[in-house]
């Protein structure tokens, strides 16, 4: 409950922030605005999951709160952290690896 009212509050102060801002600083602001309603909606699926289960008292519910509650780090983990650019530097780290284990 309080990461929802959280969440609200800084969306409606992003949103009066991007309203009263120049082009500029609305161009700034979309890419932290798309963040955060991807974060809050897979801490927000993972929840609805969790009142399902409560609701429907049923085993698979549970299970799957359970599944995306567990993955949710990792989850984010690779939809912000692991970036075409970081994925490049690791096969790369590989490549070398193996190149010179090979020798």
């Amino acid at each position: 409950l309080f990461n929802g009212v959280s969440f609200v509050c800084v969306t409606v102060l992003l949103c009066s922030a991007w309203r009263t801002g120049s082009k500029l600083d609305k161009e700034k602001h979309v890419p932290f605005l798309r963040v955060y309603i991807a974060i809050f909606s897979i801490t927000g699926l993972t929840w609805l999951f969790g009142f399902l289960a409560i609701l429907a008292r049923s085993v698979w519910a549970w299970y799957l709160f359970i599944i995306l509650n567990s993955t949710q780090g990792f989850v984010i983990f690779i939809m912000f952290l692991f970036t075409k650019k970081v994925a490049l530097l690791y096969l790369e780290l590989l490549h070398i690896s193996w190149e010179t284990k090979a020798s």
